[in-house]
């Protein structure tokens, strides 16, 4: 009995086939024919090199495609929570010598005293005379460094035990004072007494859930202060500089509670070691020691200037509503060109406007990755596709069903997808390192999550779309 036969005529190689005449017999055992993990590894060459290709490209793709939309999600979340934490009808002002302005400042932040002039009576009644300006308070720093006397290490005790902060390698602690116009939350209650950051809690090893307990700190309180004339960044040019002085003091502060930067977000402090005293606490501190002798002179005897009792050079401004504080901010500026100031609001968002403009660049070029990765995956696959499609007629020829060969003819793709997801977990790492979830990186274990469930998501797409293709070119191959 032939199944096939074979014949030559006018110099052309004919082929002969009746299906119907095929003895049952002569099929396939069917323990062979499931025997699938066999039929996997039955592949020439030619075959290998498309299986390899497929994968590489398939997992250029789907990654790609993960990281993409995973970091977006992620972001557009983070930015959408920072100016929702930075929602505070709030802005920060101080008044800097000309030669700092010149310089190319565009925003205010409390920097090194030098640059920081005094604010008279006058501007500062100004100020509080602006429509929409509700109060104006003073805003100070306890530092615990001193870099004018070059002390770079600070030092906080806690039930015996000392901790030191290194300034240039970690960062130092602060004692800020808070005002209850913040109306800054802690278990959804207003704060009461004093507070540190949970960074300051963790470092110090103390519990986050504990409260009420005390910590001494050694800090640098502002006592006097001289002002002088002198050169600018070799320019010849002379500007005024004010030079605080201060003096080191050990303060003993009971802390009610330890708080995270969700419930006081501020961009000065949300990612450092911080301790929250309320305003009335500080200033009394403040006024306290306010023209006591400062441990240092420092230069000022060199310029021969005259110190005088320490004031206050930045101040915060409670505005009436979030829509109000750039013109407040304008009518500040126009009272004198030395003023500079800065809102967290504003901040956030023209940060989030810049940023997103900054993604696109990157998002267009990894569109394009994307694409021309599809475009050879689609190629490749169907070229793999129509390369079996005598090896489908000879699956048929022995009677297989159509059901059976495609899910022979999805093994491929299968195992592809397998591999795929495997070799996703390093590429989340390498996507990573390279700069993608940067924003998110205080949560790796949200972020991979977030990656893997579109990951998985997206490969089981491309299955079902290459599953549907499959069985519809395995009925349309004809004996």
């Amino acid at each position: 009995h032939l199944d096939i036969t074979y014949r030559i005529e006018n110099r052309i190689l004919v082929c002969d086939q009746n299906i119907d005449e095929i003895n049952q017999t002569t099929q396939l055992k069917k323990s062979d024919i499931n025997s699938y993990h066999k039929y996997f590894f039955y592949k020439n060459k030619r075959q290998w090199f498309q299986f390899i290709l497929v994968l590489l490209l398939g997992s250029i793709m789907t990654i790609s495609i993960s990281t993409n939309v995973s970091d977006s999600l992620l972001q557009e979340n983070k930015l959408s929570s920072g100016i929702k934490q930075a929602n505070k009808a709030e802005l920060y002002t101080g008044k800097m010598n000309d030669s700092y302005i010149a310089n190319g400042v565009d925003s205010y932040y409390i920097g090194d005293a030098e640059v920081n002039l005094d604010i008279s009576t006058e501007e500062l009644n100004r100020i509080k005379s602006i429509k929409h300006v509700k109060s104006v308070y003073p805003f100070d720093v306890f530092d615990t460094i001193n870099q004018m006397e070059d002390v770079s290490k600070g030092t906080v005790y806690y039930q015996g035990s000392k901790t030191q902060f290194d300034y240039f390698q970690e960062g130092s602690p602060m004692v800020v004072p808070y005002y209850s116009f913040q109306n800054i939350k802690v278990d959804g209650k207003e704060l009461k007494g004093n507070a540190i950051s949970q960074s300051l809690a963790r470092k110090l090893g103390i519990d986050e859930k504990e409260k009420n307990f005390k910590i001494s700190i050694d800090v640098y309180v502002p006592v006097q202060q001289y002002t002088y004339q002198c050169e600018i960044d070799d320019s010849k040019t002379l500007g005024t500089l004010s030079q605080v002085l201060t003096k080191k003091v050990n303060l003993e502060i009971e802390i009610n509670h330890i708080i995270s930067t969700d419930d006081y977000y501020n961009e000065f402090l949300s990612a450092g070691y911080v301790v929250l005293m309320n305003d009335k606490s500080f200033y009394t501190i403040l006024n306290q020691y306010n023209n006591q002798t400062p441990d240092s002179l420092l230069d000022s005897k060199e310029y021969n200037a005259a110190i005088t009792p320490y004031q206050s050079k930045n101040y915060v401004v409670e505005v009436d509503r979030i829509k109000n504080l750039k013109s407040v901010e304008k009518e500040i500026s126009q009272i004198s060109n030395n003023f500079i100031t800065y809102d967290q609001y504003n901040s956030v968002t023209d940060m989030v406007d810049v940023y997103k403009e900054e993604r696109k660049g990157r998002y267009i070029f990894m569109a394009v990755v994307i694409l021309i990765a599809i475009f050879l995956y689609v190629l490749v696959q169907m070229n793999a596709l129509d390369d079996r499609k005598n090896e489908i007629k000879l699956l048929k020829v022995y009677g297989l069903k159509n059901q059976t060969i495609c899910s022979l003819m999805n093994d491929n793709t299968i195992v592809q997808s397998i591999l795929s997801l495997l070799l996703s977990i390093p590429g989340f790492f390498i996507a990573r390192k390279i700069g993608f979830f940067v924003i998110n990186r205080q949560s790796m274990t949200m972020s991979l999550l977030l990656f893997m469930i579109i990951q998985i998501g997206v490969t089981l797409v491309i299955c079902f779309l290459y599953i549907c293709y499959s069985q519809w070119f395995v009925k349309k191959v004809d004996l």
